[in-house]
């Protein structure tokens, strides 16, 4: 009998120590499975709010951060007491800023950019030319010179243009020669109105114009036959001295053509033979003396032109009363 309580005495242990020790392990795995409850709260919200499967793809990830402010950005940005370019963007224009130290302090001009022309042109006879460019100064400087030949000839200047705020202007046709180069300078400057000497009046020149350079060159006049106003084709005039009168068109740098006139009568007999070079205008005429001429006689006139070898004839005739 004792031996019996002995022995369920300690089966009576072992159960307590087994319930005892099977506590502890059951409360490990409810406070495992509380710690972990957070975690698969929040990966059940991602795939909520992510429907996408590459938000996991590193490079995308990298792609969407916010820009940030790098060093070359930093570096990018220069002084404005130092000489910088404007990169462009999307075909922009360049200008590039020159800053001038003054008595006055620092003076900053903004480069303008030509836009035409750019480079050699070929520029036909008698046509004007528009200078235009793109900038921000509220001045600007032009001047169209013909440059000399280093000898005997110097450089000339046709054209003195002080201008405002403007961005582009015109060259009369009346200003060029043909056969002849030219070139052209623009400056930005400060705005119309300021002292035009230092330490106030300064230029910049285009940022894609460069400082000598003949860029115009004009077409060589062409030869036409000149054109007789007086007297008209087979008019009757009363005895008496006669001017004849005629025009031609000629604007070349290579020179002034060769002139001859001839009067004959009906009989062919020569009246008047005279041949110059003239250097007058655009208008020309020549004096027959009445006592060259005979009343009840027609005439006949041939004006010639000559130049390089090319000639132009003009004929006409008129009749004394």
């Amino acid at each position: 009998m004792r031996t019996h309580r002995i022995k369920l005495a300690g089966l009576i242990l072992v159960l307590l120590l087994l319930i005892t020790g099977c506590l502890p392990t059951k409360s490990t795995q409810v406070v495992s499975k509380t710690e972990e409850q957070p975690a698969e709260n929040v990966e059940e919200k991602a795939e909520i709010g992510e429907p996408d499967s590459n938000t996991n793809n590193p490079s995308e990830v990298e792609d969407n951060k916010p820009e940030q402010i790098t060093s070359n950005s930093i570096v990018d940005t220069a002084p404005v007491s130092v000489s910088q370019t404007t990169q462009p963007k999307n075909n922009e224009p360049v200008y590039t800023r020159e800053t001038i130290k003054t008595p006055d302090g620092l003076y900053t001009i903004e480069r303008p950019l030509l836009r035409y022309p750019v480079g050699n042109i070929q520029l036909p006879l008698r046509q004007s030319l528009t200078v235009q460019w793109e900038g921000t100064a509220k001045g600007y400087y032009l001047s169209l010179i013909r440059p000399g030949d280093g000898y005997s000839k110097g450089t000339e200047t046709i054209i003195e243009a002080y201008l405002g705020d403007v961005r582009s202007y015109t060259i009369p046709a009346t200003m060029f020669l043909g056969g002849a180069e030219y070139a052209f300078n623009l400056f930005a400057t400060p705005p119309l109105g300021v002292e035009r000497m230092y330490p106030h009046w300064t230029t910049v020149r285009p940022v894609n114009l460069p400082g000598k350079q003949a860029i115009i060159k004009v077409d060589n006049d062409i030869l036409r036959a000149p054109t007789i106003i007086y007297p008209d084709e087979n008019f009757e005039l009363p005895l008496a001295d006669l001017t004849l009168k005629w025009k031609f068109e000629w604007n070349d740098v290579r020179g002034r053509p060769y002139m001859e006139l001839e009067i004959e009568d009906s009989d062919g007999q020569r009246v008047i033979l005279e041949s110059w070079v003239n250097n007058e205008g655009k208008n020309y005429s020549y004096t027959i003396p009445k006592a060259r001429l005979v009343s009840g006689e027609a005439y006949k006139i041939r004006l010639m032109l000559t130049f390089n070898g090319v000639s132009q004839t003009t004929r006409s005739s008129f009749k004394i009363k």
